[in-house]
């Protein structure tokens, strides 16, 4: 019904659902992919994920940000901190369009940049650290 509210037809709110509901297995199988430590899968299924997600105009929808920060997770744990980085940079700006910039998943997504880009900082200065006393 809502979906007919919007103006579409019998024919696209079924395909508007069916992607939905193709979209939240993929979810599901990468958010079971990730809990088992299998982040590589995790990804993939996730950008498959975001490939259905897209497909009925949802490119800045908050479940597509839901899916981005979901690669960036899988991503940060990876140790792959600046690619995690740019991932939730899409979750933050689909959040703040969409939500607006004090929203609870707007805010977290920042501080995920945050905490990735303070993750790297670390590894930066235990590296410094390292080779100063190898050189000292």
């Amino acid at each position: 019904d809502v979906l007919k509210a919007k103006g579409l037809n019998d024919q696209q709110a079924g395909q508007y659902l069916a992607t939905l509901l193709k979209s939240m297995e993929f979810k599901n199988q990468g958010d079971s992919a990730f809990e088992e430590g299998n982040t590589a899968v995790a990804i993939g299924t996730f950008r498959k994920a975001l490939v259905v997600e897209q497909l009925p105009d949802g490119r800045n929808h908050p479940d597509t940000a839901d899916i981005y920060s979901r690669i960036a997770d899988s991503l940060a744990r990876q140790g792959e901190l600046k690619t995690a980085s740019v991932e939730y940079g899409n979750a933050l700006a689909i959040f703040a369009a969409t939500l607006g910039g004090q929203h609870r998943d707007t805010m977290e997504a920042l501080e995920n940049i945050q905490n990735v880009r303070m993750g790297r900082l670390k590894t930066f200065t235990k590296a410094i650290g390292a080779f100063k006393s190898n050189v000292g």
